[in-house]
């Protein structure tokens, strides 16, 4: 009788035992799928602002070139004036 209550006590620490690491898994899971979400709306957020600062590179360069174009028509009017006056001297 000793025997089987040593092999039914052996038992209940094994069961006590997977239950406690079954516990221990399933929080290590929840903690895991947390982290991969946080991740997955961090690297949303951050093409996000990629996304953005792509979008104002390209205002920004074509603001410039329109600045280019302008600065050049201003060269060409000048230029152009200059030569008409120096024409009429």
């Amino acid at each position: 009788m000793g025997e089987m209550n040593s092999v039914l006590a052996s038992q209940q620490r094994l069961e006590r035992k997977l239950k406690d690491l079954n516990m221990t898994l399933d929080e290590e899971k929840q903690t895991h799928t947390k982290q991969r979400d946080q991740l997955t709306l961090r690297v949303k957020a951050l093409k996000r602002q990629v996304d953005e600062g792509e979008t104002e590179l390209e205002r920004m360069d074509g603001l410039r070139r329109k600045a280019q174009r302008d600065m050049e028509e201003q060269i060409e009017l000048k230029e152009a004036l200059q030569t008409s006056h120096s024409r009429g001297n």
